[in-house]
């Protein structure tokens, strides 16, 4: 029996390994063998072979469907924060983070939504990191969290900066950071 094949060949289907010597019989379950046949075959011996791939077969397509909608359901999840509550008048009020535009750092770090507003957060940008989906915002320097969908305008500035304008505005400039510049270009056109 010849194994070498299986050293040059990727062989993805299941195989019913028939030959006259049982010294082989190790090395072909090694593979991917259902069944070992010895010579002299029988339609018994070929029928229970058939048998075993079919339950087999049933088996593991059951199992990898399983597997996929586990993981499906494993990556729909995630650790992110959905909703952001902000105190406001002995109340709260609830923004989703996708409404969000932006985070900003100044004495206390704020949430800045649509129409404006900006709220107090308890949380430093360090958390925030931890909390906000990377596919949707980019830390662009030490003072903020940006939403993809607050950029209205990039342009280029000195030194490799990019200056960014925001919607809503944002009373003072806003610059990527220079080392951040190549990931951010990179982040943005995903």
């Amino acid at each position: 029996m010849s194994f070498k094949i299986f050293d040059s060949v990727q062989v993805s289907c299941h195989i019913v390994f028939t030959t006259a010597y049982d010294e082989f019989a190790i090395k072909a379950f090694e593979l991917i063998s259902i069944d070992f046949l010895l010579k002299s075959i029988t339609k018994k011996n070929i029928e229970k072979s058939i048998n075993k791939y079919q339950s087999n077969k049933k088996l593991h397509s059951v199992s990898y469907l399983k597997l996929i909608q586990d993981l499906k359901m494993i990556s729909s999840k995630s650790d992110y924060k959905e909703r952001f509550p902000v105190n406001e008048g002995g109340g709260l009020i609830i923004f989703d983070a996708k409404g969000i535009c932006y985070f900003y750092k100044e004495k206390h770090t704020y949430i800045v939504v649509k129409n404006g507003d900006r709220y107090p957060v308890n949380f430093t940008l360090g958390q925030l990191k931890k909390f906000l989906d990377p596919t949707g915002f980019y830390r662009i320097n030490r003072q903020f969290f940006v939403n993809i969908n607050a950029i209205s305008r990039i342009n280029l500035w000195f030194k490799r900066k990019l200056k960014l304008q925001l919607i809503p505005e944002f009373e003072g400039d806003v610059f990527v950071s220079r080392e951040k510049a190549s990931n951010f270009k990179h982040w943005i056109d995903k």
